[in-house]
């Protein structure tokens, strides 16, 4: 490892990043941009499997008991080119 610094966000910077356009969301204290899952170059994709609407509803939160919920373990590995930071 480097002299890479990991950057901490707040509970208060995460809800900050709760639109469409610019979306983040927790999954077991890591957080992720998620805006391009569902928002590119101005259109709405369907790329999530539980549509926008879901993403949308847990925006700017900690959305570690509904992944883990109903998401398959293998879904992890989704998440890692959507990390953002701790």
């Amino acid at each position: 490892m480097g002299n890479e610094q990991k950057k901490y966000i707040s509970l208060e910077e995460l809800l900050k990043h709760s639109c469409r356009s610019d979306l983040w969301i927790s999954v077991d204290g890591k957080v992720y941009d998620v805006t391009k899952w569902i928002f590119m170059d101005g259109k709405v994709l369907d790329d999530h499997p539980g549509g926008e609407i879901l993403l949308l509803n847990l925006a700017g939160e900690d959305a570690t008991d509904p992944f883990l919920a109903f998401r398959p373990p293998s879904s992890r590995k989704l998440l890692d080119c959507f990390f953002w930071s701790n």
